[in-house]
């Protein structure tokens, strides 16, 4: 069976989906003779415009400036022998056709890409991935209110009937999708991680940073982005910092996105905050590693991966109580949910004592609970079964 994975930005970009693509495309092929996959994205020049299109879609409010971030050759060798085709519209209508099933997200572009420009009866069976929420549970900004106005339209909705699964990663998702869709249309499947080769990469690709091991280190690790709660965590390192708990924090921050400002502004108001920049997937390993709790500020996720990076080390994660990091935070066993950013501010005070789950708890936890095999097996009986 030959398997068509289909994302519009180029995997050079990086970011969760590629992550997940990669993750699932090599993964299947390895453990399953039958099966034959391949990625197909946008080329270069089609996904500028695409992302032109974006930038004016969210009124300048967008990061246009990703690509190269990995090289094709560290894309190529994650790939391994599955293939990567980059194409212009026109030849992706012609790719998609020589598959026996589609999977793509549910991503707005994609889902009226290959409803209404390719058009269903011209390809093999579509599956959707929901890697992009159905709903921004907080509506602060224009867009957010935007997003839950399409995403939960008669439009947006009828588009996703042609596809023959819908697969989400989480609960909320599931029971949302489930009052809207037939009985077995939506299928929940978590993401697979390799724990074990995380953590043995953490030993091979080092970051070259000072780290200041006398003080807590603290890692957020993101794109800076609303979405990513980026407000939220200036608060609480504003908040923390001014308590005069600077001296025994180090704050140590790595993405990039259009909020970039925000956290440059940050460090250079306090001296214990270090901003890392974009790092490169292999190095990420290695800065988890070396810092002692890690914590997620976002708003609203699918099934966020840098809390599996996290816990794949043993690091304990405070996050919001949103979908997602609910699905893989037990409260007081892996990690802590709170409600708000006081609580939020509250618990990482209580971790700065000796209060912290013990790293061989964690990871034993996290292994028990995503059990990479019985994933892939998950996954592999919802690709044949179409």
């Amino acid at each position: 069976m030959r398997i068509g994975f289909f994302s519009y930005l180029p995997f050079e970009y990086g970011g969760g989906v590629a992550k997940y693509i990669t993750e699932v495309s090599t993964g299947l092929s390895k453990r399953y003779k039958d099966l034959n996959t391949a990625v197909i994205t946008f080329d270069e020049k089609t996904s500028r415009f695409v992302l032109f299109i974006y930038w004016m879609y969210f009124l300048g409010a967008q990061d246009r400036n990703i690509f190269n971030k990995e090289s094709k050759k560290i894309v190529l060798d994650k790939l391994q022998k599955v293939a990567y085709h980059k194409l212009d519209l026109g030849g992706l209508k012609k790719q998609l056709q020589n598959y026996d099933v589609i999977y793509s997200t549910n991503n707005l572009l994609e889902v009226l890409l290959l409803k209404y420009v390719v058009g269903y009866r011209n390809l093999p069976p579509v599956i959707y991935g929901f890697h992009i929420p159905t709903v921004y549970p907080t509506v602060k900004s224009l867009q957010s209110k935007a997003h839950n106005m399409i995403y939960n339209s008669k439009f947006y909705i009828n588009a996703l009937w042609g596809a023959i699964y819908l697969h989400v990663q989480n609960s909320f998702d599931e029971n949302r999708l489930a009052r809207k869709f037939p009985k077995g249309k939506v299928v929940k499947i978590y993401n697979p991680f390799d724990f074990d080769g995380f953590e043995k990469l953490s030993k091979k690709e080092t970051f070259k940073f000072n780290w200041d091991k006398s003080r807590l280190n603290i890692l957020w690790v993101g794109r800076l982005t609303a979405q990513k709660g980026v407000d939220s965590l200036v608060e609480l390192i504003e908040t923390i910092n001014a308590s005069n708990s600077q001296n025994n924090i180090i704050w140590n921050i790595a993405g990039e996105g259009e909020l970039k400002g925000d956290i440059l502004d940050l460090k250079n108001r306090w001296d214990n905050v270090n901003y890392l920049g974009y790092v490169k997937n292999s190095y990420l390993p290695s800065i988890y590693k070396n810092n002692d709790i890690f914590i997620s500020t976002s708003s609203w996720e699918s099934f966020p991966y840098n809390i599996l990076e996290a816990q794949s080390l043993g690091l304990p994660v405070v996050a919001f109580d949103i979908a997602g990091c609910n699905e893989i935070i037990d409260d007081g066993k892996n990690g802590y949910l709170v409600s708000d950013v006081r609580a939020f501010i509250d618990k990482i005070k209580y971790l700065s004592g000796r209060n912290k789950i013990k790293k061989e708890i964690i990871k034993r936890y996290i292994r028990n609970k995503f059990n990479e095999e019985d994933i892939f097996r998950e996954l592999h009986k919802l690709f044949i079964d179409k």
